[in-house]
């Protein structure tokens, strides 16, 4: 990936919802994370949000050369899994000019580019948001 220097017509910007971070395939179960064809794919991007990771916090979903912004729920259901979950992936080489912002909301991932850094008018916002399936507000 080439280097950015602040200039933010060329942020490559990625988001996906992936289903989760095991692949289910056969009788095994492969984390994504660890999946080459995966990282590799995500690599093309200096930013790239997930939505239901169905990771915990204890799950291995770092990706080398990134830093990772997580929010994990909290197990739910009968079975005791996982479900939803963002994370937000930034290149190392740009961690420094883009902060995560506070948010009480457990499923969203706010993150602000400061516009000092990238030589815009206005500071820019991403997020990273997960809609559960049955949120009251949109039926």
């Amino acid at each position: 990936m080439s280097s950015l220097a602040g200039n933010v017509r060329d942020l490559r910007i990625s988001t996906w919802n992936i289903h989760g971070h095991i692949h289910k395939l056969s009788n095994n179960r492969e984390n994504k994370f660890q999946d080459n064809e995966f990282s590799k794919l995500l690599s093309n991007y200096h930013i790239v949000g997930l939505s239901e990771t169905h990771a915990g916090p204890e799950d291995d979903i770092d990706l080398p050369g990134y830093v990772c912004f997580r929010k994990c729920r909290t197990k739910q259901g009968k079975a005791g899994k996982y479900s939803g979950g963002v994370a937000v992936y930034v290149t190392q080489s740009i961690a420094h000019l883009v902060s995560q912002q506070n948010t009480s909301n457990p499923d969203a991932i706010w993150l602000k580019l400061d516009k000092t850094h990238w030589g815009t008018d206005h500071d820019l916002y991403l997020a990273t948001v997960y809609i559960p399936p049955k949120l009251k507000f949109l039926k």
